[in-house]
């Protein structure tokens, strides 16, 4: 998971992807 060790560098960057991720969870719920 070398793009997740790399979003979670930027405070930024995670804020984004725990959203894509949120989305990306609640879609194949």
């Amino acid at each position: 998971m070398a793009k997740l060790s790399y979003l979670a560098g930027s405070p930024h960057n995670t804020s984004l992807w725990l959203k894509a991720m949120r989305l990306t969870v609640g879609y194949r719920s």
